[in-house]
């Protein structure tokens, strides 16, 4: 349960980190944003297991991390609409 509360809490910090890292100088960007993204997917991997943070180690393979690197690549071109926001 501790596991779980901690990603939940982890999740509301990612969607508020989101709006600020377009706020980035676009040097830095995409390193932070693959880093919120490669995080957060290791957060959705723990929920895969349990939420058991003791007997396995959540992974997430080189492929899927450079996959979410090329999305952060490409959010500095097409920004994400934040998740609360009307379409257009």
């Amino acid at each position: 349960r501790v596991v779980k509360r901690l990603l939940d809490r982890a999740e509301d910090h990612y969607a508020l980190a989101d709006a600020g890292i377009s706020m980035l100088p676009r040097s830095c960007r995409v390193a932070i944003r693959a880093a919120r993204l490669i995080y957060s997917d290791i957060g959705n991997r723990l929920g895969g297991m349990g939420y058991d943070s003791v007997a396995r180690r959540a992974v997430v393979t080189r492929r899927r991390k450079m996959w979410l690197a090329g999305q952060a690549c490409l959010e500095l071109v097409m920004p994400p609409r934040p998740r609360n926001a009307a379409p257009v």
